[in-house]
């Protein structure tokens, strides 16, 4: 039992000690020609509290990229319903989001992970969840881009 105790509590501290989750792959460069049928989904965050490993990023339960923090990722999406998922890089995956978000062939998303003010409605994000640490709310956003472009252009890729 001890030994039990002692690889739960490994693994479980595993995900909360990663030592660095800046991401210092190349700076923000936006895609420029989407191919037919695509759309592009950026995701992007300035900081997370909390935020213990990357973020694993997933279109249609296929996770593909990592988000670090700060950071952004940008995926090709196929047009249409999609199921976007997110997921801490770590052993124990605890703070899963999922949400479904139409996507218009051509068009470019921005969906930004921020703290949510106390008094600000929920209907605004598409997807959110409650941190008890912390004692807030997070939740994804979906930002126009002469909003989403200076902010984003300030930040790098974590591959």
């Amino acid at each position: 039992m001890k030994y039990l105790i002692i690889i739960v509590t490994v693994f479980s501290i595993g995900g909360c000690m990663t030592a660095d989750l800046t991401a210092r792959g190349p700076a923000f460069n936006e895609i420029q020609n989407i191919p037919e049928g695509k759309s592009v989904a950026y995701f992007y965050t300035q900081d997370y509290r909390g935020g213990n490993a990357c973020w694993l990023i997933g279109i249609d339960s296929v996770r593909s990229k990592c988000m670090g923090f700060p950071g952004y990722v940008a995926l090709l999406v196929d047009a249409g319903q999609r199921t976007i998922s997110t997921t801490p890089n770590a052993p124990i995956k605890i703070a899963n989001g999922k949400f479904d978000f139409n996507f218009e062939k051509g068009k470019s998303y921005y969906f930004e992970w921020v703290e949510i003010p106390r008094r600000k409605i929920k209907e605004d994000y598409v997807f959110t969840m409650y941190n008890m640490a912390y004692d807030t709310r997070f939740g994804w956003q979906v930002i126009p881009y002469d909003q989403a472009l200076p902010v984003i252009s300030s930040l790098n890729s974590w591959q």
